[in-house]
């Protein structure tokens, strides 16, 4: 469910270590916790940061887009599993993982604050 923008895979008890849900469970890792994140939110994890990090990296992979899709083509296939999402083309894919992004920080803004 890696696809969803919302909810935790601590929620899963067999996915996490036993000890995650006693950590969240103190008042004193919760406030550093929340204080790390804000802090973090407004430098390295802001959307403009992690939008400016994917436009840079994509500038990067310019020159092998044309080749990987010409070797791998995937785009717009009617199904190609795991993904929940195939864009038409790379610049759908880029806005996919921009619009996935922003809508998770979303989420974890309004979790981290609304407690």
């Amino acid at each position: 469910d890696g696809y969803k923008t919302e909810g935790f895979v601590y929620n899963v008890d067999k996915f996490v270590p036993f000890y995650w849900h006693t950590l969240l469970k103190d008042p004193t890792f919760n406030a550093f916790l929340k204080e790390r994140y804000t802090s973090l939110r407004k430098t390295c994890l802001s959307n403009k940061n992690i939008f400016k990090t994917i436009d840079q990296l994509n500038s990067k992979l310019e020159p092998s887009i044309t080749n990987n899709f010409t070797k791998w083509a995937v785009l717009g296939a009617e199904d190609f599993w795991p993904n929940h999402y195939l864009g038409k083309t790379h610049a759908d894919e880029i806005n996919y993982l921009k619009n996935w992004t922003k809508k998770r920080l979303e989420f974890l803004d309004k979790s981290f604050f609304e407690k």
